[in-house]
């Protein structure tokens, strides 16, 4: 598995960063790295069988469980006790299972864009996503995938551009390089009628919900909010869609940094 650990490794706050699909590389949250100071080293990885990572073999290769045993394998490999994970889109999700298996290691979570907490919840999201993507329809004839595009990436074009609040502000470098449709389905086939609330009600640490107000996941909101022990902190960005990091930094940075640097002494 490839991970790649940005900043001092030593004394300071660990974040890791999960990327979306399932089924993409994890290099285009490298913008995250900025968060990388003094009091925080941030790691980025390719989950199973995307990117650099190897392409397991096992007829069970993408339960959720092997998803969650790969970030504890990353935590490990920190040697950090405690983590503050990130979670973007599907990483979210899978923020919220590893919470729910192993929270005596989770310093904090953040949940941007994320997907539902349950089977029900996503099926809502995935309506919500189609009817976005059927509303900028007219966009896609004017914004054609760019040269960098991994051939393997173009059917996921509309999504890419149907996620932004104004699809003028895609940018080549806020993609990832790499993407793995097989990947992607076989992960939703194997998660089945998932609901990870029982084990988030047992999570003590501090969340963090951020939402674009045009991101079609924003149905996920609610359903979190009352999965949740105790009240998150949740902010919705004006004029932003599903990738706050790259639409609306200047929104979504200073959000992250205030709630890391807030929750980054008693449990690190």
């Amino acid at each position: 598995m490839f991970a790649r650990q940005i900043g001092p490794e030593e004394n300071v706050g660990t974040v890791v960063a999960i990327a979306g699909g399932p089924g993409v590389s994890g290099d285009y949250l490298r913008v995250l790295e900025r968060l990388a100071t003094d009091k925080f080293s941030v790691v980025t990885y390719d989950q199973r069988a995307t990117g650099k990572s190897s392409i397991p073999l096992a007829q069970d290769a993408f339960l959720i469980e092997r998803y969650v045993h790969d970030l504890e394998v990353v935590r490990h490999w920190t040697e950090a006790e405690q983590i503050h994970v990130v979670g973007h889109s599907w990483g979210g999700v899978l923020a919220m299972a590893y919470a729910g298996t192993y929270p005596e290691h989770v310093a904090s979570v953040v949940l941007v864009g994320s997907g539902a907490p349950t089977r029900e919840g996503q099926h809502r999201a995935n309506t919500a996503i189609y009817a976005r993507k059927k509303q900028i329809e007219q966009a896609l004839t004017i914004h054609t995938p760019p040269d960098s595009l991994a051939p393997e990436c173009l059917d996921w074009w509309p999504y890419f551009v149907a996620y932004y609040a104004n699809p003028d502000r895609l940018r080549a470098e806020h993609l990832p390089t790499s993407c793995h449709p097989n990947v992607t389905s076989a992960t939703w086939s194997a998660l089945g009628d998932y609901n990870f609330t029982p084990g988030l009600k047992q999570v003590s640490a501090p969340f963090l919900l951020l939402y674009g107000d045009t991101d079609p996941l924003l149905t996920t909101r609610l359903e979190i909010e009352n999965s949740l022990l105790s009240e998150p902190q949740t902010h919705i960005l004006s004029d932003c869609g599903h990738r706050p990091m790259f639409e609306c930094p200047d929104q979504f940075f200073p959000l992250l940094v205030a709630f890391l640097q807030a929750n980054s002494h008693s449990r690190d």
